[in-house]
């Protein structure tokens, strides 16, 4: 049987450790407070800053794929429209984009391998500098560059595109 001094020291013990749990509570709830206020007047708590890099840096990318996806539709397109009249002789410039688009719809097949291979920023940018390569054979058109040049581009196509 208990008595009033082993029911007086249950209860103290009792009361302790309800103290020491609201303690860890407010001690967890002072941390998440610290860890969440800004780091000083007028400036956004860290998780509005991470925020704000990551949707800066989303814009930035955007943008950059934006303007090289210009550029290299003015490039290449110019390009195409003209090469059958400036690559006239010998059906070169009909020969050459007909492969090329030929190997374009082949490169639509293994497009998706290679970027879950390389990931995509890796893959368009190596099927980019196969239009490069394709643009600097047209420098010296014969048919020894042109052709292993539109090759390499058609083959680049799918990915670029996809």
């Amino acid at each position: 049987m208990l008595t009033n001094d082993d029911a007086a020291q249950s209860s103290v013990g009792k009361n302790e450790a309800e103290a020491d749990v609201k303690k860890r509570k407010m001690s967890a709830k002072t941390d998440a407070e610290t860890h969440d206020q800004a780091d000083g007047p007028g400036e956004r708590n860290k998780g509005d800053r991470a925020k704000k890099t990551l949707v800066r840096q989303a814009y930035t990318n955007i943008y950059g794929l934006g303007a090289s996806i210009f550029f290299l539709s003015c490039g290449f397109g110019g390009l195409r429209n003209i090469q059958s009249s400036i690559n006239s002789s010998a059906g070169l410039g009909v020969v050459t984009l007909s492969i090329l688009y030929a190997l374009y719809m082949v490169s639509s097949l293994y497009t998706p391998g290679l970027i879950n291979a390389f990931g995509t920023k890796y893959v368009y940018l190596a099927g980019v500098f196969g239009y490069f390569i394709y643009t600097a054979a047209n420098y010296y058109s014969t048919w020894y560059t042109l052709v292993p040049a539109c090759i390499i581009a058609g083959l680049a196509s799918g990915p670029v595109w996809a």
